[in-house]
């Protein structure tokens, strides 16, 4: 018993794992925004976004963080997110997504963040950089959304939290072994898996390549214009002159 009074004493949020949260319309339901839950999220090419959705009445101060783990390749990388909610200002520059109607945005960039927070979670001894960490009083009550992306298009892991108030007495103690695993193999620990040879990649610069069924890679094929220019291209090497000698 004593032990499972520790493991409640020493986990700070109630976690949960992508994939499958990658839209408005498949967002994470944050259930009681009051209660401390953590959202943990691989972005990549294909699931670019972090979509979390959470229903407050107005004037409720809505807790925001937004970290990645403590990982070499994640170092300067610098991920944003963003609440959309009714009564927020209009937005004033173009987004990878779209704003529902009715609702405005606010949105927290980390470009300019040269010394994240450090947070360890002894419950995993874990760490992360914590990147934000804001409240925002909901102006309106009613649906609100909550996204973390990248804005430079580059893949990575992230973790967004919201609620303060730390509650497990609904929590199955089974689901600690679990979460124990899950959290180390997601910071890349070592502790349960092997560590994998991760390569972020530019999802603007360099498209994935496609794998099939018998797991060969291949890169896209070129779109219509990519075709007109090739043909163009042979069409002017067939009618370059030979030189002597050739």
């Amino acid at each position: 018993m004593l032990s499972l009074i520790l493991l409640f004493d020493a986990l700070a949020h109630r976690p949960s794992f992508g994939p499958g949260y990658g839209s408005p319309s498949t967002a994470y339901v944050v259930e009681d925004p009051t209660v401390s839950i953590v959202v943990y999220s691989e972005i990549t090419c294909e699931a670019p976004q972090l979509w979390m959705s959470v229903d407050a009445e107005a004037g409720f101060p809505l807790y925001l963080q937004l970290g990645v783990p403590e990982l070499p390749r994640l170092k300067d990388w610098r991920p944003a997110i963003a609440l959309l909610a009714p009564g927020l200002p209009e937005p004033t520059q173009a987004y990878p997504f779209d704003i529902p109607e009715g609702m405005g945005i606010t949105m927290f960039s980390t470009e300019d963040l040269s010394e994240p927070g450090m947070f360890f979670e002894p419950f995993s001894g874990t760490s992360s950089w914590v990147l934000v960490e804001e409240t925002v009083v909901l102006p309106q009550g009613g649906p609100a959304l909550i996204v973390a992306w990248d804005p430079g298009g580059y893949t990575g892991k992230l973790w967004a939290a919201t609620g303060t108030i730390e509650d497990f007495a609904n929590v199955d103690p089974s689901n600690f072994v679990l979460w124990m695993e899950q959290v180390n193999n997601f910071h890349e620990t070592g502790r349960y898996e092997e560590v994998p040879d991760i390569v972020e990649v530019d999802c603007v610069a360099e498209p994935p390549a496609a794998e099939d069924a018998s797991g060969c890679r291949h890169v896209p094929a070129p779109g219509l214009a990519g075709l007109v220019g090739l043909a163009v291209l042979l069409l002017r090497r067939g009618r370059a002159p030979a030189r002597a000698g050739l």
